[in-house]
């Protein structure tokens, strides 16, 4: 009986090297190196993680929403504020009654920033913009005549939208304008833009 040959086919000329990994034992043996490389460099980049809680200063342990900002800051969103992380401590910001340059609401359910670096905020009583310069906010509501809470924001090509348990809105940025998207039952295209009253 003839030993049994390798699937694999070396020429004599090959290095006794190549000979070796050419038999299904070298085959293995070479996967296992790679296997163990591949190992120790994903043991280089082992990440850390630490907890923060309300004992580090956190407003609440009720996080809806995490982002950090192209400065490196973290940003959470809790149902009793919002709360920008430095690494050392906690800047909170909350609604304030009769402060109009305060969150809209305490609870913040989602955080976003654009393209331009600002950084949006939205709450059940509508959506946020953070000045950075001032460290104060201005406050859009979805509509004048009903609270609508905001808890997505998206920018695509340019085009802000925030998402509401009441539909889809549109957000001009520049005037502050807010339409609400209708669509046709069974339809993938918009029936018509209205403006939010």
């Amino acid at each position: 009986m003839s030993p049994r040959r390798s699937a694999l086919r070396v020429d004599a000329d090959a290095s006794p090297v190549i000979r070796r990994f050419s038999s299904r034992i070298g085959r293995t043996a070479l996967a296992l190196c790679a296997l163990a490389l591949a190992s120790t460099r994903a043991d280089a980049q082992k990440l850390q993680f630490r907890a923060l809680t309300p004992d580090d200063g956190l407003s609440s342990s009720r996080v809806a929403a995490i982002h950090e900002d192209s400065r490196g800051f973290m940003w959470f969103g809790t149902t009793k504020g919002l709360n920008r992380y430095d690494g050392y401590g906690f800047a909170i910001y909350r609604h304030r009654d009769g402060d109009s340059t305060s969150l809209a609401a305490s609870n913040a359910l989602t955080i976003y920033e654009d393209a331009q670096k600002t950084l949006w905020v939205g709450t059940p009583a509508g959506l946020s913009r953070y000045d950075r310069e001032r460290d104060a906010f201005q406050n859009f509501r979805v509509s004048a005549t009903d609270t609508i809470q905001v808890s997505a924001i998206l920018e695509a090509q340019g085009t802000f939208w925030l998402g509401t348990a009441r539909g889809l809105y549109k957000f001009d940025r520049a005037t502050g304008n807010i339409w609400r998207r209708k669509w046709t039952a069974g339809r993938c295209r918009p029936r018509s833009w209205r403006r939010s009253s």
